[in-house]
């Protein structure tokens, strides 16, 4: 009679205590979560298009430009050629500072960019040529989340708080033109010249070829 008893207690027990790990494990999830569903890292973290100042600074020391330095101003007039915003070139109060600046000026203006984008500014004290010019560029919010704790997030199959935040910054910092991010670029124009001769060759059903081999003919009539 008592072991049935004691057989009955432990049984009991058992069940309360899953029953109390279960709760736990549903109001962790709960609390950390609550009821909302599951964010893409899209959600978490949206890229945002703001306007900023992309600067490239270029110390003075003999108003040449080393090969580093030169390729650095052509990347920098690569981008400046996407935007619209005046260029400002600002250079110490010296000769040196101004030839300097007038080199990369030229630079510049060879790389596509017109002069009538490029300004000037002496800066007493200054020890570098700086360029300067405002853009759009790519921001996401901040990585390391450790506000909610990992508890009951992994048990219940749910995405942790910092889920997809370095794919988001990889790809914000990425972008060749952070304003795809708003608007779509207009396509290209058609090549007519292309399209007429691919509509002749149709019509005279002459064989086309991939550029491979003579066993990549195949007439244009049979590849329908």
């Amino acid at each position: 009679m008592h072991i049935r008893h004691h057989k009955s207690l432990l049984a009991i027990a058992a069940a309360l205590a899953l029953a109390g790990c279960a709760g736990d494990m549903k109001e962790a999830r709960f609390v950390n979560y609550g009821e909302r569903p599951m964010l893409t890292p899209e959600q978490r973290f949206p890229i945002e298009v703001v306007s900023g100042r992309m600067k490239l600074s270029i110390a003075v020391v003999s108003g040449a430009l080393s090969a580093s330095e030169e390729m650095a101003v052509r990347r920098y007039a690569d981008a400046a050629l996407e935007q619209a915003a005046p260029v400002t070139i600002g250079h110490p109060a010296s000769t040196k500072g101004e030839v300097l600046a007038a080199r990369i000026a030229r630079l510049l203006q060879d790389q596509g960019v017109a002069a009538a984008r490029i300004r000037y500014r002496a800066v007493r004290g200054a020890s570098a040529v700086t360029l300067s010019m405002r853009r759009k560029i790519a921001v996401t919010k901040r990585c390391g989340n450790r506000d909610k704790p990992y508890i009951g997030v992994l048990n219940s199959n749910r995405a942790h708080a910092d889920f997809g935040c370095a794919s988001q910054h990889n790809l914000a910092a990425m972008v060749a033109n952070p304003e795809d991010f708003e608007r779509p670029r207009a396509t290209t124009p058609a090549d007519a010249e292309h399209r007429v001769k691919g509509v002749d060759r149709y019509y005279k059903k002459t064989n086309v070829t991939s550029g491979k081999g003579e066993h990549d003919q195949v007439s244009v009539k049979e590849a329908q």
